[in-house]
């Protein structure tokens, strides 16, 4: 299940973007990195790290063709990553009966509501290497919402994400992962509305990128099927 046309005519949203990426400077040091899309006012404080260590979230509105810069890692310390959102043509906001940290998280998002666009996530300025992707698409109050979530710099495919709140952070429900390897410092991220999908919207709250080599090791690896860090599946 995909939606029908993600991103259309991005090629040459790519090209420009890959071009200004082309200007930062090259040499980062391996970063974790947490958005959260919405407002200061409902953002995860820095002892919270959702399904990954607890660490500082970077809060931004997400608003389409804006080149962000700025990022901090989990530590608090400055980076080189840049990120635009291609296709999430609104930031929502409904807020959840969840628990502090995870209303913060959940309770706003970016929101596609086109089955011929997804919302996409362009990230620069990474240090090439292994990382876990951890992607959260979950709408708070309609458990009837689906998001297909990819990565292009993952080999294990798309995935579903969506349902009911069970009282814990759930893999497929609440966010998926995926292992993806960054070269040229670049990492894609698309959330879209799957194919004969309704209703007709997909959600996308947040996203951690965290190094492979960073302990402790995430829950969940997609594709991970005996525990030894790589795609096997």
């Amino acid at each position: 299940m995909t939606p029908k046309s993600p991103c259309p005519a991005l090629p040459l949203v790519r090209a420009a973007i890959l071009a200004t990426a082309a200007l930062l400077p090259s040499t980062v040091a391996a970063q974790a990195i947490y958005v959260d899309f919405g407002g200061a006012g409902l953002t995860p404080s820095a002892g919270f790290g959702g399904v990954s260590e607890p660490g500082v979230w970077n809060a931004i509105a997400g608003t389409q063709f804006v080149d962000y810069s700025g990022f901090v890692d989990r530590d608090g310390n400055p980076t080189a990553v840049t990120m635009t959102n291609v296709g999430g043509t609104s930031l929502a906001t409904t807020p959840a009966s969840l628990p502090g940290e995870e209303r913060a998280l959940l309770s706003d998002y970016l929101v596609t509501v086109s089955t011929t666009l997804e919302t996409c996530l362009f990230f620069h300025g990474l240090e090439n290497g292994e990382y876990v992707v951890t992607t959260y698409a979950w709408h708070p109050t309609n458990a009837a919402v689906e998001s297909w979530v990819t990565a292009d710099q993952s080999v294990a495919g798309g995935a579903l994400v969506g349902g009911s709140w069970s009282g814990t952070l759930e893999d497929g429900v609440q966010y998926t992962q995926h292992l993806a390897t960054v070269t040229n410092g670049d990492l894609f991220l698309h959330s879209g509305i799957p194919a004969g999908g309704t209703p007709l919207i997909a959600v996308l709250n947040g996203v951690q990128i965290v190094p492979v080599t960073d302990p402790p090791a995430p829950q969940i690896i997609r594709g991970d099927g005996n525990g030894d860090g790589l795609v096997d599946i």
